[in-house]
């Protein structure tokens, strides 16, 4: 049987990993229950393989490539330990679930970042504690520069970051001298590293907060004076929410920026992040093309106004 019906030589491309997944996911579907499928477990390991080698290119798109496969596959690794029938087999079966429910493919680690004048101690959860925000993606790292830099002025003032990952830029922010900080994100896991981060690096004026992009809080109405996001458009729903999510917590004065990874794949997010924007009624006042050493990818840094 052939598991993926595109030519070998291209199996170990990322730009492929859809394509591997939807066919995977019809096999498991429709697998046997006699014995470990090897074309199965060998896809399953493939992919898995693809997505930790290309995290750091593709970025949003490895992680969410990532947590499908573990959504798909996990139940099937399980049901199949009682069907091994060697100690290979049990051990390529045991590794995986490991790598996809615990920290065996990319555990928690805690990285130094040092910057002008001062140090930040980072944790990164594995991704399945904390969904696609469980690493410091380059965005981030590009945000924290340009607030450094002072491009992004956050000295005495107030800060709000969506979709905050591991709290890097809005932690910098904080010891660069903004005012107060507030870290947003939706996912749990996130939300409960980001506290981690800031108790280890002993900040006071940075607090965190559960956002939900398609059900803001209604009681929250407080406004800041500068709004921060980067890698946000990982998907055409976030596109479209976050022109609209920034607005109302922006004060009529204050300042939002955007920092994008310009990932061909998605083009067409982009485009419509950018149109929203417009139909927002934001207005533009600068934009212009970044790029990080040793990154493939080219970034768009995006200074919008009301």
């Amino acid at each position: 049987m052939s598991l993926i019906s595109i030519p070998v030589d291209e199996q170990d491309q990322f730009e492929n990993v859809s394509l591997q997944l939807d066919k995977l996911s019809t096999l498991l579907l429709t697998a046997n229950k006699k014995g470990v499928n090897y074309p199965i477990l060998d896809s399953i390991e493939r992919i898995f393989q693809l997505s930790i080698e290309n995290e750091p290119t593709y970025g949003v798109e490895a992680n969410i490539a990532m947590t499908k496969l573990s959504k798909i596959s996990i139940n099937w690794l399980v049901s199949n330990l009682s069907r091994a029938d060697s100690d290979e087999d049990l051990e390529r079966l045991g590794s995986m679930i490991s790598n996809l429910t615990g920290r065996g493919g990319r555990g928690a680690i805690t990285r130094e970042w040092k910057f002008k004048g001062f140090s930040l101690q980072i944790r990164e959860p594995s991704f399945v504690d904390a969904s696609i925000g469980h690493q410091t993606w380059g965005s981030e790292t590009l945000l924290c520069n340009l607030i450094q830099d002072q491009t992004i002025d956050v000295a005495g003032h107030s800060v709000l970051e969506l979709g905050c990952g591991t709290a890097i830029a809005g932690l910098v922010s904080a010891c660069v001298g903004a005012s107060k900080v507030l870290l947003t994100d939706y996912h749990e896991g996130v939300l409960e590293n980001c506290e981690r981060n800031i108790l280890l690096n002993e900040i006071d004026n940075v607090s965190v907060m559960k956002l939900d992009w398609t059900s803001p809080p209604l009681d929250f109405v407080e406004t800041f004076d500068v709004v921060i996001v980067g890698d946000c458009i990982y998907d055409l729903e976030p596109a479209l929410l976050v022109p609209a999510i920034a607005k109302p917590y922006l004060k009529s004065d204050g300042v939002f920026y955007v920092v994008l990874p310009m990932r061909l794949s998605f083009s067409k997010e982009i485009a419509a992040f950018e149109d929203a924007m417009t139909v927002n009624a934001w207005k533009l006042v600068e934009s212009r093309a970044m790029s990080r050493e040793g990154d493939e990818l080219s970034y768009k840094y995006y200074k919008f106004i009301l």
